[in-house]
């Protein structure tokens, strides 16, 4: 089995932590805190599930060590930072893949829907857990990429067109070249997820039909094919859709 590590052991770390014991030899577990360079020459790749202001030195670590890497969304919110470290996988000849899950989602899969046929995109989420500091980071990046996605390049320029956030409650409406498109987060206790597509195809989130996380997992096991070029491309356009938005000052 292929020897793997892991940095970040928090929600979601122990979730991968679980699923990568299954499927490889999980050779290290480790933190953002603790040491591990010393650890990098055993294993073949990394995955990192550390807060996301840690990422860019991990990341760049684990690659210069000669590891593969396997990091959680978003990767930095900085679109230069970023596109830095897809260029040293590169020319290292190491495969970086950053999890942006709900392309992976069969939900999403499923959506046969023309860009041209869309006029209007409403992403709504509601959790109880949601607060103002992963607004960004932990709910519209996701959206950013399924927008892109759904819709290509925008045919003009992206506008913001109403901002506002509480410590509860997040609402972003934008020009997307001709499409409208908002994003509407609140604190509630029931936990959902929707995507409405032109007033009226509501697509339900809340609950994933598969599990994606999964399939890649099994794919790097196995040494599938993974669409590395993509994975680069809708990373790095999301991080600059979202820079370009100028609302990270006001996270």
């Amino acid at each position: 089995m292929t020897k793997v590590g892991l940095i970040g052991h928090g929600h979601w770390g122990k979730i991968l932590a679980v699923k990568l014991s299954h499927h490889f030899e999980l050779a290290f577990i480790a933190d953002s805190q603790t040491p591990y360079d010393n650890k990098l020459d055993a294993v073949e790749w990394v995955f990192v599930a550390t807060p996301v202001a840690s990422h860019y030195q991990i990341v760049k670590t684990c690659l210069n060590s000669g590891c593969h890497v396997f990091c959680e969304k978003p990767l930095t919110l900085n679109p230069e930072q970023s596109n830095e470290l897809f260029e040293l996988a590169d020319s290292q000849g190491l495969k970086f893949y950053v999890d942006n899950i709900f392309l992976d989602r069969d939900e999403i899969r499923q959506l046969n829907i023309a860009p041209k046929n869309i006029i209007r995109l409403d992403f709504f989420w509601s959790k109880s857990d949601i607060d103002k500091a992963h607004f960004i980071d932990g709910l519209l990046y996701h959206d950013i990429y399924l927008m892109y996605f759904l819709l290509g390049r925008p045919n003009h320029q992206v506008k913001t067109r109403q901002f506002s956030q509480t410590d509860s409650e997040f609402l972003l409406e934008i020009a997307y070249g001709n499409v409208n498109v908002s994003f509407h987060y609140t604190r509630a206790a029931q936990k959902q997820k929707r995507l409405v597509i032109n007033h009226s195809d509501s697509v339900d989130l809340s609950k994933p039909q598969n599990d994606p996380l999964e399939e890649i997992l099994v794919k790097i096991a196995n040494k599938a094919p993974l669409d590395y070029v993509f994975n680069r491309d809708i990373t790095l356009t999301a991080e600059h859709i979202i820079k370009h938005l100028g609302i990270l000052a006001n996270e």
